[in-house]
């Protein structure tokens, strides 16, 4: 340990001294990286987007916000320190909905075979990283 354990009462990550709280963070920025990319795309190719995988317009423009508020949400709890419980239940519970989000939009029958297939890929990694998370968390949380 390296004195800088917090209560689990206190909302706070313990940490374990082997590195799990520092996975966590990295895990958190890795999906900031990944919402931010995704609202880049979305936002910036837009027109692209929306011929190649039948995403509409509306559904577009609500992810990419979606994104950016995930990706805000998921930088701030990376950057606190020490980590807030709270925080990394928010970021993961973010991803579930989006994954959930992505079923619902595959089920809507309005997507290409390219669409089908992003939204397939993207919920898979997504619903990884949610899962990678939590099993840091937990461990981290376990000490």
């Amino acid at each position: 340990m390296d004195g800088m354990d917090v209560a689990r009462g206190s909302g706070g990550v313990r940490r374990d001294g082997v590195g799990s709280e520092q996975l966590l963070r990295r895990l958190l920025w890795l999906d900031f990286a990944s919402c931010a990319a995704m609202a880049l795309i979305l936002a910036g190719a837009g027109g692209v987007v929306e011929r190649v995988t039948g995403l509409p317009g509306g559904v577009r423009i609500a992810a990419t916000a979606i994104l950016v508020a995930a990706a805000a949400v998921m930088a701030l709890t990376a950057m606190r320190r020490p980590l807030v419980v709270a925080g990394v239940w928010l970021v993961i519970l973010g991803n579930l909905a989006w994954v959930v989000a992505s079923l619902g939009l595959l089920g809507a029958g309005v997507l290409t075979g390219a669409g089908v297939a992003l939204v397939l890929v993207q919920a898979v990694a997504v619903a990884g990283l949610a899962g990678l998370e939590a099993l840091v968390l937990r461990r981290v949380r376990a000490v």
